[in-house]
């Protein structure tokens, strides 16, 4: 089966929400999925997944300082074990999706875009680039 991770780090609870719409679509889909709060996820390793979601609010074009926190570390941590190295090839059955949450006067995708594409090739993943526009 296959089996994914979300997380999410929610100031007002919008990013909350989406993180829950995808765990339901992805549970429709036949998908184990475990969805935590990127605060309660420093021991989870991304290599247990097939699908690693990543979710926050872009502020400023980019994610929130907690978020960043987070992933620098885990990366730190992948490049000490060499789990990930610079230029490093796709690992085969694993994906990542990125997803983000705005409001107020932002310029859209355009907002999340810039540091989204930069997770992804950090991850060594295989990631498709669709957007979804909606209200939760």
């Amino acid at each position: 089966m296959t089996c994914a991770v979300i997380l999410y780090w929610s100031s007002t609870g919008n990013t909350k929400k989406v993180a829950y719409a995808i765990k339901d679509g992805l549970e429709a889909a036949g998908v184990n999925v475990s969805i935590i709060k990127t605060t309660e996820a420093e021991d989870i390793d991304y290599f247990d997944y097939d699908l690693v979601c990543v979710g926050c609010p872009s502020i400023q074009w980019h994610p929130p300082k907690q978020v960043t926190e987070f992933l620098l570390k885990k990366f730190d941590a992948y490049r000490k074990h060499g789990k990930i190295k610079t230029g490093a090839p796709k690992v085969p059955g694993k994906n990542a999706l990125i997803f983000c949450t705005y409001s107020g006067p932002h310029t859209g995708l355009n907002e999340a875009t810039p540091w989204a594409s930069i997770l992804l090739s950090s991850l060594s993943t295989s990631a498709s680039q669709y957007w979804m526009n909606g209200m939760f």
